[in-house]
């Protein structure tokens, strides 16, 4: 069963929850050098979201050097749910839901990138099941593939590849991915947004969301503010041409390096009736 968390974010179009409370100041003060792993503070910080189509709302907790500490969620009917981020040092090293039986647990190399994510069990027994995400990085330590495996007591099994496409100015265009069986889809970027200040941890999405691929940490930081503007998810047809089977379509309003308004579209060519909208507001 999905956690409220999760059912929000899926419904909201992959786009993550950021929200958050209290910091008492519009700017955050200029902390030490930090970690790869962990984003720069921005200049401004997102206080609060509200996605208006779902009555859903989260405050964000910041730690003193703008990191962020704890989300707050809280839906319609008074549910809520606590989402804690833990460090070693200024290094991000786990995400905790509370009610959760799961954990997200994270691994950086010598050169401060996130190397690996787990997806694993608070308490894990001998005969858990756990998730795994590899990051493979070039020279110039850009992500060219993205690794995910499945562990269970069996073993150790890779179910898909992502390989990552740049075009010349070094913009991600295209994370061409292949199943475990061969099979192949295409995700296509056109666009981004305005740079705006935020931390790329809001918005890193699940393993069962389609987008984990781009909203991950190593591809969201590499993006330096900005935000996809049309992702275009592409499965072959019986001949093997790939066609479109997902459209989604992001407008942002932003102003001063601040985004005040999202407004998500997604698209089926193949199933209009299951076409959606849905906004979200911000406050800093």
């Amino acid at each position: 069963m999905k956690t409220v968390h999760q059912s929000a974010l899926t419904a909201i179009l992959w786009v993550t929850l950021l929200f958050f409370t209290a910091c008492s100041n519009d700017k955050a003060t200029d902390p030490e050098p930090v970690p790869d792993g962990t984003a720069p503070p921005p200049r401004h910080l997102i206080r609060e979201i509200d996605w208006e189509t779902f009555e859903y709302q989260g405050a964000v907790s910041y730690n003193s050097d703008s990191s962020i500490h704890h989300i707050n969620y809280i839906g319609s009917r008074g549910q809520t749910e606590l989402k804690t981020y833990e460090y070693v040092g200024k290094t991000l090293s786990e995400i905790n839901v509370a009610g959760s039986i799961s954990k997200k647990r994270y691994e950086f190399d010598h050169q401060g990138r996130l190397k690996t994510m787990y997806m694993m069990k608070k308490e894990a027994g001998p005969y858990d099941n756990s998730q795994k995400l590899v990051f493979l990085y070039d020279d110039d330590g850009i992500v060219r593939k993205l690794e995910r495996y499945q562990i269970t007591p069996a073993g150790t099994r890779m179910d898909i590849v992502h390989h990552y496409e740049y075009d010349k100015a070094g913009e991600l265009v295209r994370v061409r991915s292949e199943q475990s069986d061969g099979y192949q889809t295409l995700t296509n970027l056109k666009g981004f947004s305005a740079e705006f200040d935020h931390d790329p941890w809001l918005f890193i999405e699940d393993f069962s969301n389609p987008h984990y691929a781009i909203y991950n940490f190593p591809v969201l930081h590499a993006m330096k503010g900005r935000l996809p503007l049309q992702i275009t998810y592409e499965i072959p047809d019986k001949h093997g041409v790939f066609k479109p089977e997902r459209i989604t379509t992001q407008e942002f309003q932003v102003a001063d390096k601040k985004i005040r308004r999202m407004k998500v579209t997604v698209r089926y060519p193949g199933i209009p009736q299951a076409d959606d909208e849905s906004e979200v507001s911000f406050k800093y």
